[in-house]
């Protein structure tokens, strides 16, 4: 399930952001300033962190302007959610994550497609190298932030 989900969302999710770079509306746009900073002030709960990250790669699916998207991103938050927050409970990696939502936020802001996606696709292969090491030992992911 692991793999698949990675697949996916590496395919998935670097197409969506590209369209909304180029499609986003300015309400979106707000919305998403409004998530990001929310991320700013979240206090390492690995519950808040989760929930939050889901919300900002569901609008950037909304705001992609196919609701297919949306709705398949939807589909695939209990499993998303699940291995988020396994994914959040190693220290440092909201911060990180976080702060390349800011990146993917100042890109769409400015419709750069492609930048958009360069930085959704780093944030994803980040987020599976960490979900990998800790499928092999639960400690690894703390070696992949250099926590250890």
């Amino acid at each position: 399930v692991v793999t698949g989900l990675v697949e996916m969302r590496l395919l998935f999710e670097t197409e969506t952001t590209r369209c909304a770079a180029l499609n986003r509306t300015d309400e979106q746009l707000d919305s998403l300033r409004l998530l990001v900073e929310r991320e700013k002030a979240a206090d390492g709960d690995i519950a808040e962190a989760t929930g939050l990250d889901f919300q900002v790669h569901h609008l950037i699916a909304l705001a992609s302007g196919n609701p297919v998207y949306a709705m398949l991103m939807k589909s695939f938050e209990p499993a998303y959610t699940n291995l988020s927050s396994r994914f959040f409970a190693v220290p440092g990696m909201a911060k990180g994550v976080f702060k390349g939502h800011e990146a993917l936020f100042r890109l769409i802001e400015q419709r750069d497609a492609e930048g958009a996606a360069i930085i959704m696709r780093s944030l994803l292969e980040q987020g599976t190298k960490v979900l990998f090491r800790l499928q092999q030992a639960p400690d690894a992911g703390r070696e992949a932030n250099g926590t250890e």
